[in-house]
């Protein structure tokens, strides 16, 4: 069918529910979907006296529907809005996922004492080891040990400066700690 130049008719009221209806009955999910909801509507629409549309005015005008916010100051929502995201909730819980196979046995749950495993397949206390059999290599300074990744050059650093600020605090306080007792002696020559 060639497509017309200009723009379109404008949407009746009753093309509006037309196009919720056949929504309803197909609740398209996908390509397909809509195409069946276009052949359905046209169908109809040509019954009716109503004018064709493509799929892509169809999908367009249920989107605008679906995705109306309430007016402002008017508690009242229009009702085509109302029934295009009844519908919309539809389609959604038509995608949700349901166990087909009713006689299963429930899961069973896993034991407490399984540790997780991460993507790199080892459970948490073999990274740990690896890290100090890594850690030890480099600090020998073995160039078999491998290059330490981004993140683990930005967490070491953190560590040193981490361990950098405590031993000044430690200093700090036992500074600060001198200077309060010989400011002590000091009043007490003076008295």
């Amino acid at each position: 069918m060639a497509k017309k130049a200009g723009r379109g008719k404008s949407w009746c009221p009753s093309s509006i529910d037309l196009l919720l209806d056949t929504t309803l009955d197909v609740l398209p999910l996908g390509k397909n979907g809509w195409e069946k909801v276009e052949s359905r509507f046209n169908r109809l629409a040509e019954t009716k006296l109503l004018p064709v549309r493509d799929v892509d005015a169809l999908k367009r005008k249920f989107i605008l529907l679906k995705n109306h916010a309430k007016p402002t100051g008017d508690p009242e929502c229009p009702v085509e809005v109302k029934r295009a995201k009844r519908i919309q909730r539809e389609i959604d819980q038509s995608v949700s996922v349901m166990s087909l196979d009713g006689d299963t046995d429930p899961p069973v749950p896993a034991q407490e004492d399984d540790e997780d495993v991460g993507r790199t397949g080892l459970q948490q206390t073999e990274l740990q080891s690896l890290s100090v059999t890594l850690k030890r290599q480099f600090d020998q300074g073995d160039p078999t040990a491998g290059l330490l990744s981004y993140t683990a050059k930005k967490r070491r650093s953190i560590d040193k400066y981490i361990d950098g600020a405590a031993e000044a605090d430690t200093k700090a306080s036992s500074d600060m700690m001198t200077m309060i007792l010989l400011m002590d002696e000091r009043s007490a020559k003076r008295e």
